[in-house]
């Protein structure tokens, strides 16, 4: 998933969305297979912290994003 497909599902900033992801209260086990911690550089050459998910992270970051609401 990119981080612009992220924003356009949730309408959330970066920073939100990965402290969603460290707060969704996963087992270990589900978090080391679902959700790999990454970074990305932009255009401008920056550095920034990310997370490589699967299909199974993403359903649970959505799930557990609309159970907030």
């Amino acid at each position: 998933m990119s981080k612009c497909f992220l924003f356009l599902q949730f309408r959330k900033s970066h920073d939100k969305v990965l402290r969603d992801i460290r707060e969704l209260g996963c087992s270990e086990k589900f978090s080391l297979y679902n959700f790999v911690q990454s970074d990305y550089t932009n255009e401008r050459g920056q550095k920034y912290p990310a997370y490589n998910m699967t299909k199974d992270g993403f359903v649970m970051l959505v799930m557990g994003t609309v159970n907030q609401n």
